[in-house]
C-alpha cells in the first residue's frame, strides 16, 4: 500500500472534521469518508471547476455526500479574485509565469479561517496545492491555535518561494515544537521521522503528517465543542 495512503488511514478518526484543501478528483476525499462516521465530515476544496465536478461525483458516486462536500475556490490568505490555470493539476499564476499557453480561469478566493467559520470548526487540516502552501497557512491562522492534525506536501522551497513564502516560514506558522511528524521525501519515497533541514533541502515534493504532542486532549475539546 502506498505509505502516504497508510499515515492516512492512521490518523484519521471518525469524528475528525476535515478541511482538504487541493482536493483534485477526490480520491483522498474518498479515501478520508471510509474512516468518517455520520458525525465525521469532510469539506474538499479545488481552484479547478472540472476538479470539483469530478470529485462531487466521486462523493456521489460512493454513497457519501452525507459527510462530504466539495467547493470550488481558491484557499489564499484573503478574500479576492485569484487566476487560476486551467489543468488537472492546476495551480495559482503569478506575474512570473507566462508558459501557460493562456488557458487560465478567474476563481474566487477564500481564507481557510473564513472555512472554518463557515464549515468547521476542522480539527484536520490536508493542503496540497503546487506550491502555494505557505499562502494558505497564513490564512488558517485561528485554525492553526487548535494544534490541529495536519497534513502538507510541500512543493520545494523553490516553488513556495515563488509565492512569496518559504517553508521557515510555513513551520513557523505551524508551530512544529507542538506536534510529532513524519515525513515521505521524493522522489526516493524513504519515510523518516521529520528532520527541518532534509525537509528544506529536498528540491522534491516531501510530504509531511503533523500529529499534535496532546492529541487525546484536542479530541475531546473538538468533540465537546
Amino acid at each position: 500500500m502506498n505509505r502516504e495512503i497508510e499515515n492516512i488511514l492512521k490518523t484519521v478518526e471518525a469524528e475528525d472534521r476535515i478541511l482538504e484543501v487541493g482536493c483534485n478528483h477526490g480520491f483522498h476525499t474518498t479515501l478520508f469518508t471510509t474512516r468518517l462516521s455520520d458525525r465525521g465530515f469532510i469539506l474538499g476544496v479545488d481552484a479547478v471547476p472540472e476538479n470539483c465536478m469530478i470529485a462531487q461525483s466521486q462523493m456521489a458516486l460512493n454513497n457519501v455526500c452525507n459527510k462530504a462536500l466539495i467547493l470550488n475556490c481558491v484557499v489564499s490568505d484573503s478574500n479576492g479574485k485569484q487566476t487560476v490555470a486551467n489543468a488537472i493539476n492546476g495551480f495559482i499564476v503569478n506575474k512570473d509565469q507566462k508558459d501557460i499557453n493562456g488557458n487560465v480561469l478567474t476563481i474566487d478566493g477564500v481564507s481557510g479561517d473564513c472555512l472554518d467559520d463557515t464549515y468547521g470548526p476542522f480539527n484536520y487540516l490536508k493542503i496540497d496545492v503546487e506550491g502555494f502552501e505557505g499562502v494558505v497557512l497564513r490564512g488558517c491562522q485561528k485554525l492553526l491555535k487548535r494544534t490541529p492534525k495536519i497534513e502538507i506536501e510541500f512543493h520545494g522551497q523553490e516553488s513556495i518561494m515563488k509565492y512569496g513564502s518559504s517553508i521557515q516560514e510555513m513551520l513557523g506558522l505551524i508551530d512544529v515544537e507542538q506536534y510529532n511528524a513524519r515525513m515521505i521525501v521524493r522522489p526516493s519515497y524513504d519515510e523518516m521521522e521529520f528532520d527541518r533541514e532534509t525537509l528544506i533541502k529536498n528540491p522534491s515534493q516531501t510530504m509531511v503528517f503533523f500529529m499534535p504532542k496532546q492529541l487525546p486532549q484536542q479530541i475531546k475539546l473538538h468533540r465537546d465543542g
